[in-house]
């Protein structure tokens, strides 16, 4: 099997799992690809973790991770890491401040990655990929791109490993960095100018770990819930609104979203020949390609818990799909003139969301729950935006729209419309008092809309364009965290 995978002139760089240890500095900054649960390194963590040794390290990744791959950086001291967390284990070593952690928007992390902008991180000692094999000419991703292409240019050394778990997945990727003077030539989304492999110059690889262990699922999602189909199916009246189902198959594209509510999505979607362009999408999405969807372009493709048979269809359609996916970099997929130029509706989702469409992504008080990814890179540059999220906490104890949020990440002028469970409003063209209204009136749950409706007629005593009370926020606060 690894001969179909690995040339014989890159055999000898085959070691045992353990043995990796000599290639990772004691001190240094070590890079690994992977994103959205998938695509990451299998073994390099736990032989880590396993070898004792006394390590300090920097850590980046291309984006969120597992469990499993989360423990086996726990024993270790991890000084760093970018972009964020993932997980309850480096979430609380952030929140303890035992990690320092810099969250960035994801097509800027991979420029500056390439070009050693972060002072911390002016170059990478070791890139550890994994791939689904390798040839004289570079490396062959696998489900996720990621920030790869722009970890091997900035690494001194890489280690791969490659997955036979998985098939050669050749020609499913684009791989191609923008070069900031000149505008990327992709005008579809389907369309390919770059190279179906990472170039890696022999000298940097130092050696190869092969292994057959599966993807396990992007562990921070949940199954879809009776919630997200009604978010769902308001997304669909939004969309049907707001652009039409024939003009949005032949003139747009969809960002649709991550985790259950893109799949609740899917469901509720009752037209075909959608157009994808997106940082992830779920392999759902991917299965449905010659129906509802006619063409994807992403940087990933990963997988909910259960969805294990779907990949596996996938996997076993891989040739023909090959003609409607595009795996690219996402500092392709999400940099601000692909997303205008595929005149493109984004779906993003949000912790809370003030009055006025100020919305938080990443925090829970002050305690960072997820990182921003590329939510800023589609909200700025996207043709609408559509901000969804439950009305309340899961328990039904706390309102998720606020009248201030505690962190904001998407400020409210980039926000076009917002849906929850109980409905939908229409942001576009409003003031501020116009937008609170109809916020107040369309989205909230019906336990806090009196709540809110006072404290807006209390702010707007105070006054203003856009009115704060600060006094009366705080109270809505310490009422909610009194009926929790």
């Amino acid at each position: 099997m690894t001969d179909q995978r690995i040339p014989p002139s890159l055999q000898h760089l085959i070691i045992e799992h353990d043995k990796v240890v000599k290639h990772i500095p004691k001190f240094g900054v070590v890079a690994f690809g992977g994103m959205a649960g998938v695509a990451l390194a299998k073994e390099v963590p736990a032989a880590i973790s396993r070898s004792g040794r006394d390590f300090n390290l920097t850590v980046l990744t291309g984006g969120t991770t597992t469990s499993v791959f989360e423990e086996g950086l726990s024993s270790i001291r991890v000084a760093r890491r970018y972009p964020a967390v993932s997980g309850s284990l480096s979430r609380d070593m952030a929140n303890r401040e035992t990690i320092s952690v810099a969250d960035y928007w994801l097509s800027e992390y991979s420029r500056w990655i390439r070009f050693g902008v972060i002072p911390h991180v002016k170059k990478i000692d070791v890139a550890v990929v994994e791939s689904t094999g390798v040839d004289e000419n570079g490396i062959i991703p696998s489900l996720s791109v990621d920030a790869v292409p722009a970890m091997v240019d900035a690494a001194d050394k890489v280690v791969l490993e490659v997955n036979l778990s998985k098939p050669v997945m050749y020609g499913l990727h684009d791989i191609y960095l923008p070069k900031d003077s000149e505008p990327v030539p992709i005008r579809n989304v389907l369309d390919r100018v770059g190279e179906p492999v990472v170039r890696c110059p022999s000298n940097k690889l130092a050696a190869i770990i092969v292994t057959d262990k599966p993807e396990s699922g992007a562990g921070g999602y949940g199954a879809v819930s009776p919630v997200e189909l009604k978010i769902a199916g308001h997304i669909t009246e939004v969309l049907s609104a707001a652009v039409g189902e024939k003009s949005l198959t032949r003139f747009y594209t969809l960002q649709p979203g991550a985790g259950p509510l893109a799949s609740a999505l899917l469901d509720r979607i009752d037209f075909s020949g959608l157009r994808v362009w997106s940082e992830a999408v779920s392999v759902d999405w991917v299965h449905h390609v010659g129906g509802k969807v006619s063409a994807i372009s992403s940087s990933c493709i990963y997988v909910l818990r259960g969805q294990e048979k779907l990949l596996e269809m996938v996997y076993s359609e891989l040739s023909s799909l090959k003609d409607s996916v595009v795996l690219r970099p996402y500092e392709i997929t999400n940099r601000a003139e692909m997303i205008s130029r595929m005149s493109l509706i984004s779906i993003q989702q949000a912790i809370e969301v003030d009055i006025y469409g100020n919305a938080n992504i990443t925090h829970i008080g002050g305690n960072i729950h997820n990182g921003v990814g590329g939510s800023g890179d589609f909200t700025r540059n996207a043709y609408l935006t559509v901000l969804a999220l439950p009305s309340t906490t899961s328990n039904g104890k706390l309102s998720r729209i606020v009248p201030i949020c505690s962190h904001v990440d998407i400020p409210e002028h980039d926000v076009d419309f917002l849906v929850t469970e109980n409905g939908w409003a229409d942001l576009r063209g409003l003031s501020p008092r116009e937008r609170a209204r109809v916020i107040i009136d369309n989205c909230v749950h019906d336990r806090f809309r009196d709540m809110l409706a006072e404290y807006f007629e209390k702010a707007c005593d105070v006054g203003g364009h856009e009115p704060v009370s600060w006094k009366h926020a705080v109270q809505f606060r310490e009422m909610m965290e009194l009926a929790s």
